[in-house]
């Protein structure tokens, strides 16, 4: 293989992670600020509110911890590109849930695929840094604020 198909190839691969680091604040942007709008829409209290946001929480720490052996059997790109497809189909539940059990059950979905979102491309990251001439992890970072 030539040098710079190989430089070619890096640089894919550190602009595709970068673009899920990306994706994945985008996705926290997208519904962060309609935090206010869906209490109201659904009626809920603060405590009712508190609650179903806990549920994203817990969603992602009970995925972490597993989500780093798909990424070990099957490579973290494989695994950063299934966590970041599901990730984006869980944001819709978020928006179109009735009710807070269905709110609370779709933050519960959305954490567990953002958690293991964050394992998956993170490992990515390390992954295509190792074949970098420089630190990127930073700027990864950078890339999901």
């Amino acid at each position: 293989m030539l040098a710079s198909d190989a430089a070619a190839r890096l640089f894919r691969a550190r602009l595709g992670v970068a673009a899920v680091f990306f994706l994945n604040g985008f996705g926290y942007g997208s519904w962060v600020p309609r935090i206010a709008e869906i209490q109201d829409k659904l009626g809920l209290s603060e405590g009712q509110l508190g609650l179903a946001l806990f549920m994203a929480a817990l969603g992602a720490l009970l995925a972490m911890p597993l989500a780093g052996a798909p990424a070990h059997r099957f490579g973290s790109r494989a695994a950063t590109a299934v966590t970041v497809a599901l990730y984006g189909l869980s944001l819709p539940g978020i928006a179109l849930a009735p009710g807070l059990i269905w709110l609370g059950g779709a933050l519960l979905v959305f954490g567990a695929a953002a958690g293991s979102l964050d394992v998956a491309m993170n490992a990515q990251g390390v992954a295509v840094e190792k074949r970098h001439w420089r630190p990127i992890m930073s700027s990864l970072h950078g890339m999901f604020s």
